[in-house]
């Protein structure tokens, strides 16, 4: 497993990334993503406020 800003990023069977928030063990991934780059894209967005990254964990 793969950490990223304090993100945790576990592989997929189907080659995607998830991305948990270790601050919360029991809910599960806020982010799907298709490659570990993407997931960090999605990281480092989602840290600076970025529209679409606040956006894809309430959809």
């Amino acid at each position: 497993m793969q950490t990223y800003f304090g993100y945790q990023f576990k592989p997929r069977t189907d080659c995607g990334v998830d991305v948990c928030d270790p601050r919360f063990p029991n809910r599960g991934p806020v982010y799907t993503a298709a490659s570990s780059d993407a997931a960090k894209r999605w990281v480092k967005a989602y840290r600076d406020g970025v529209v679409w990254a606040m956006q894809a964990v309430l959809s």
